[in-house]
């Protein structure tokens, strides 16, 4: 494999990640270019880990870990250029700061549950293969697009959810972790307390990754962090405690998924295969509530959706419409097409509304 290195799209510590195109085949990749000169004895082990996980997945790849594709080293200054598979939709924390400000609030639940049901198949392989994340957060979740009017559309249904950054990750070896590491708001109290001497036992386990699961839910669910954006004492001792605030503008199967991982004690949390069999993402028991408004005098229904995705109003100005095909309408508008066709043996209603002429 021979590269032109097209342009710089991230920088770290010890590490540079360029755009990288094969010149034989003009296939697009992510190139990052490492230093081990330039770390520490702990740096270096961490990189080493990090280079282990990627390669356990070369052989069983997952379509939700980045792949890699190759190593190479330099020679004349022993730096390694690692050869990724490019996600050329950015992170999943770009498309929630972008969404919001095109739509003036956060993912509906729907496309929340598409997202973290990926999410959730990614982290339960590593786990299943003894490695911890440690570092799950928005901006390690990145969005590759295979069709380029996707990718122009923006339309993250078609997109391929993409873990990675491994370089803070534990691989299984003899050392159960206890490293204090990670991003603050989205470290699980243990850490904290780790951090702060409050732990008698040091060690902790994947269940860290599923309060990280959380929070990043959390956030994707209300457009904010539920501990605040200053770093501080403040937050550390929030964290510690577990003080999560769950508002009720969400559906009661949302925020059952939510307390299902943010549980102050790692052991109560679920695990990522039983939260991928959560009512939440599974979708099996869906209620829709409906509350149809007439208003003759200006030839207005006003029905209200609950539960299904959050609480959405569709305004109907031709009253012999039937309310068969507004439910349809609705589906259509909050990108649920795969109940069209048997919505009335999935969906329970919890209105007096009749299916008008269906």
């Amino acid at each position: 494999m021979s590269f032109d290195f097209k342009k710089l799209i991230g920088k770290g510590g010890y590490a540079e990640v360029y755009l990288l195109q094969d010149k034989n085949t003009n296939k697009l990749y992510a190139g990052k270019y490492v230093k081990p000169r330039k770390m520490n004895q702990k740096e270096l082990s961490l990189y080493q880990t990090e280079k282990k996980i990627l390669r356990s997945y070369y052989v069983n790849p997952n379509p939700n870990i980045i792949h890699l594709y190759n190593v190479f080293r330099y020679e004349i200054n022993t730096d390694e250029l690692l050869v990724l598979e490019y996600c050329n939709g950015g992170s999943l924390l770009q498309y929630l700061y972008d969404y919001i400000a095109k739509n003036g609030k956060p993912f509906p639940e729907n496309l929340v549950r598409h997202l973290m049901k990926q999410i959730l198949k990614g982290v339960n392989s590593l786990h299943e293969r003894g490695i911890i994340h440690r570092d799950l957060k928005l901006n390690n979740i990145l969005l590759k697009y295979n069709n380029n009017n996707d990718l122009i559309k923006q339309n993250i249904y078609a997109a391929e959810i993409k873990i990675i950054d491994f370089n803070t990750s534990y691989f299984p070896n003899i050392d159960l972790p206890k490293t204090v590491i990670g991003t603050l708001p989205n470290m699980a109290p243990t850490i904290i307390n780790n951090a702060f001497g409050f732990e008698t036992i040091k060690t902790y386990d994947n269940k860290i990754d599923i309060w990280s699961l959380g929070i990043l839910c959390y956030e994707m669910l209300f457009g904010k962090s539920p501990f605040g954006n200053v770093q501080n004492y403040d937050m550390m001792l929030n964290i510690s405690n577990g003080n999560i605030h769950i508002p009720k503008t969400i559906s009661s199967q949302a925020r059952n998924f939510l307390y299902c991982m943010l549980q102050k004690r790692g052991s109560d949390r679920l695990s990522a295969a039983e939260l991928l069999n959560h009512d939440f993402i599974k979708n099996n028991n869906i209620v829709m509530q409906i509350v149809n408004n007439n208003y003759l005098n200006n030839q207005i229904t006003n029905i209200f959706f609950c539960d299904l995705d959050c609480i959405k109003t569709v305004i109907i100005t031709d009253t012999i419409d039937t309310l068969d095909n507004v439910i349809k309408k609705y589906l259509c508008k909050i990108n649920r097409q795969d109940l069209l066709n048997d919505y009335k043996t999935k969906i329970k209603f919890t209105s007096d509304a009749k299916l008008l002429n269906s």
